[in-house]
């Protein structure tokens, strides 16, 4: 079972980062093969939030629901920072696509607003 992580917008996160992010989602589910694909620039920008696109070839839903969760904590991770770094700006919305398929179908948009409350989208990785 394999996990692609992928930045629609390359701007948004540094190799490193998205490397942190594939370690923290192997950590978590060591059965998952988790790669970074490389994107580059391609037309103008995505949206005005960060998105961390999942790309992924098949997997029980729960060992998805652990690799998604490990996802959104990296991202929540993120936004705390933002809000910490500058406190005086609203931090940007984190959105986490699940993408599945040749055509890559979304499965499921996790959004994460804020770094406390529990995404209810996330709940449908839970069985």
């Amino acid at each position: 079972m394999t996990v692609t992580l992928r930045a629609p917008n390359p701007y948004d996160f540094t190799p490193e980062e998205l490397a942190e992010a594939a370690a923290l989602i192997r950590d978590a589910a060591p059965s998952l093969d988790v790669n970074v694909l490389d994107h580059t620039e391609n037309g103008y920008g995505v949206d005005a939030g960060e998105t961390l696109d999942l790309l992924v070839n098949s997997a029980a839903p729960a060992v998805m629901g652990v690799a998604v969760q490990a996802a959104v904590d990296w991202m929540r991770g993120r936004l705390r920072r933002e809000r910490d770094e500058h406190p005086e700006l609203p931090p940007r919305q984190r959105t986490v696509p699940v993408l599945h398929g040749p055509n890559g179908e979304v499965l499921s948009r996790v959004t994460v607003d804020d770094d406390e409350t529990e995404p209810q989208s996330l709940l449908s990785f839970r069985t």
